[in-house]
């Protein structure tokens, strides 16, 4: 049973840390050879500024902004990965973009970097998800959120934030992160069930969240499929992030 936890554990953390170490070198590699990457992150309505949606949370301004972002990062991104996961990819990648969407569409005009955007629009969508699923599991998450981050609100108020700090970015975050909640508000749980775990009772086995057959949804009367689908987005996603990335530095470079 330990056993069975450390593998699902391992398994929800990995999408969390490969990103957190793609952080962590973009960052060295600014500091050792002096490069900045400010310009791959968002600058709304610049065409320029579009790159930002893949890239901007992967780039910090320096390593105390890094280390700020990281915990939060690691700690709310598994909780999706580890408790959600029958949908968590979607989800992940729903609000990955769409917070850097909205930023570029309404954001000040900056160039916005960081995964606060992120880390804000996690927190919102854990802390919204537990209040409209109605699960015990659901709602203890939610409250524990509130608990650690939910001084979090006030990074989204202007006059409250320091300058440089990107409090539309959070802003946006937040709405991509309730947004996200919205739509898998009843995937994987049975119409009716105010407190019940449905998602504890299922058994999902040895298999990794992206092998995760999705419950039939009985609120949309449909059926989804996961297992292909979600494999075919993270290796788009990934190998987008990679590609573009690649493309950028071979750009400014040659």
């Amino acid at each position: 049973m330990l056993k069975q936890e450390v593998k699902k554990i391992y398994r929800s953390a990995f999408i969390p840390l490969f990103l957190l170490a793609i952080m962590w070198i973009v960052q060295m590699t600014s500091s050792l050879f002096k490069i900045s990457f400010s310009t791959y992150g968002v600058s709304p309505r610049e065409a320029e500024g579009l790159a930002g949606l893949l890239f901007s949370p992967l780039i910090h301004g320096g390593w105390s902004h890094l280390m700020a972002n990281s915990i939060p990062f690691l700690i709310l991104s598994t909780f999706i990965f580890y408790f959600y996961r029958n949908f968590a990819l979607r989800a992940f990648v729903i609000q990955w973009l769409l917070s850097g969407a909205l930023l570029w569409i309404f954001g000040r005009s900056a160039w916005h970097i960081g995964a606060s955007g992120v880390i804000y629009s996690m927190a919102a969508f854990l802390i919204v998800i537990g209040f409209i699923r109605k699960e015990t599991t659901s709602l203890v998450i939610s409250l524990l959120v509130i608990f650690l981050y939910g001084g979090l609100v006030w990074g989204v108020l202007p006059f409250y934030t320091q300058r440089g700090v990107s409090w539309d970015g959070h802003l946006f975050g937040a709405i991509a992160g309730i947004y996200a909640a919205y739509i898998y508000k009843f995937v994987g749980r049975k119409e009716g069930a105010l407190s019940k775990d449905t998602e504890d009772e299922a058994d999902y086995g040895e298999n990794p969240y992206w092998d995760v057959p999705m419950p039939e949804n009985e609120t949309r009367k449909r059926n989804i499929k996961v297992s292909g689908e979600n494999k075919l987005l993270l290796f788009l996603f990934i190998g987008l992030i990679v590609f573009l990335f690649i493309y950028r530095i071979g750009k400014d470079f040659l």
